[in-house]
């Protein structure tokens, strides 16, 4: 130890050589990401997951989707599909239209492949048919 320079200054000085980083930048706390941003992109997405889900499930046709709500979210949905830009679905609306169709819950809120994938197609199936498809590729599985 030098003359005139006390143990907590030389570790000081060592960190500066050391963990340059930890010292040199200030720690700023991060901004949380803005709500209306992420609901914004929630509905885009279920938007377009709910036209993914007509082509899969209805073979294009919103029509027969439409018949399995009950009025009021038949009447959600109408605006969303055939309404102005700016209406999206909302999660009351989503969440009707995986029970009727029997998809997991927040099936409309996960961003899913290619339309053209098998996989895509099996998570668009209703509860009792994707088990049926599992039953049947375990089966295929065991008798190699």
């Amino acid at each position: 130890m030098s003359v005139g320079t006390s143990r907590r200054t030389e570790r000081d000085e060592e960190q500066l050589l050391l963990w340059p980083d930890t010292l040199s930048t200030p720690q700023f706390k991060k901004k949380p990401p803005n709500k209306r941003k992420i609901t914004k992109r929630i509905a885009l997405l279920r938007l377009e997951n709910i036209r993914l889900l007509v082509q899969l499930r209805f073979n294009g046709d919103a029509d027969r989707l439409v018949k399995k709500l009950s009025p009021s979210h038949a009447k959600a949905f109408e605006t969303v599909w055939l309404g102005e830009e700016s209406r999206y679905p909302n999660e009351s609306l989503a969440r009707r239209i995986e029970v009727v169709c029997g998809l997991d819950r927040g099936w409309l809120d996960l961003t899913h492949g290619d339309p053209n994938s098998l996989a895509t197609k099996i998570t668009a199936l209703n509860g009792r048919a994707r088990r049926a498809v599992t039953e049947v590729v375990e089966a295929l599985l065991q008798a190699r």
